[in-house]
Order: structure tokens, then C-alpha cells, then sequence
């Protein structure tokens, strides 16, 4: 089986592991640090799951720990009960595919595609977001909307009406 390691200089390299039923145990076994489940992204049937070493930013700090600076792409459920943005992972970080619940194959470029999946969601999201707009507002916008459609619909309709090319 192949997985993703991301050391803390920020490099990948897919690794293979034996194939089990606990991972958490074959990463343990690779890894000489206490891994634990992070976070994973939720795609229909396919489960991306991040493990690594972490602590939280108001329990634990010590000068001498190099944190893995490696921005993971944003959608991620936490499983550690904090932000992601609140703890810092320690050394390596690992990432598993699983379809349908079976430990699958993933490669960087897999990774690859889920960043910028994530991302365009993620932007997608903020550019569109009017949660938070009071609906005066959301009145107003849909108005405009609907206004500008209309009228670029007349002017559809106006161009192609223009010229009558028929021979009668």
C-alpha cells in the first residue's frame, strides 16, 4: 500500500506500508512518535485521513521542537476537537486514502488534486458566501440579479429580432 509522508522541510514521498486493518499501528510501527489521527476531507465515498504528532498551541511549547510547516488544504474535519489552526504537528506528517472503508493506494499527485479541489471550494465559499448578510441586502442583490438578467435577455431577444433575413 502506498501513502503520503510529508517530512518537515515540506518535501513528499509516498511510502509503503503493509496493508491492515490498523493503521494506526502500522504508522506507529514506521514512526517512532505517538501518531494519532488529525483531521480528514470527506469526498462521497472517499476519505482522506491526515495522522501525525501534535499538541495543542496552549498546552504544550518548547523552543527546541521543529513543527511541520506544511499547509494542509482547507475543508478538513477536525478529529482532535480543535481548529487545525491550534495545534502544531511535530515531524512528519502522514496521509491515507480509504474508498468505501478500504485502505487504498495514494499517490502525491492525488494529493495534488485534492489541494486544488479543497482550494477552489474554499474560494468558492468566500466569494459566495451571504450568510451573514441581513435580507434587506439579499433582497436588494437578488433584485439586481434578476434585473440584469432580464434585461440582458431583452437585448438577446432585441439582436436577434433586428433583421428579418426571410424571402417571402
Amino acid at each position: 500500500m502506498k501513502i503520503i509522508k510529508i517530512n518537515i522541510n515540506n518535501e513528499m514521498t509516498e511510502i509503503d506500508i503493509n496493508k491492515t486493518n490498523n493503521i494506526l499501528e502500522e504508522l506507529n510501527r514506521i514512526d517512532s512518535n505517538d501518531i494519532k489521527e488529525i483531521c480528514y476531507w470527506n469526498q462521497s465515498d472517499i476519505i482522506i485521513k491526515c495522522y501525525g504528532w501534535y499538541y495543542s498551541n496552549d498546552i504544550y511549547s518548547n523552543d527546541n521542537i521543529v513543527c511541520n510547516n506544511h499547509d494542509l488544504p482547507p475543508g478538513e474535519v477536525s478529529i482532535t476537537n480543535l481548529d487545525i489552526s491550534e495545534i502544531n504537528i511535530i515531524n512528519n506528517i502522514y496521509l491515507v486514502m480509504y474508498k468505501n472503508n478500504i485502505l487504498q493506494n495514494y499517490t502525491i499527485s492525488q494529493y495534488g488534486e485534492l489541494v486544488y479541489m479543497m482550494n477552489e471550494q474554499y474560494e468558492f465559499d468566500l466569494d459566495f458566501d451571504i450568510s451573514n448578510i441581513d435580507e434587506d441586502i439579499e433582497d436588494t442583490l437578488i433584485d439586481k440579479i434578476s434585473e440584469v438578467t432580464i434585461n440582458n435577455f431583452k437585448d438577446n431577444i432585441i439582436d436577434i429580432l433586428d433583421y428579418d433575413n426571410n424571402i417571402y
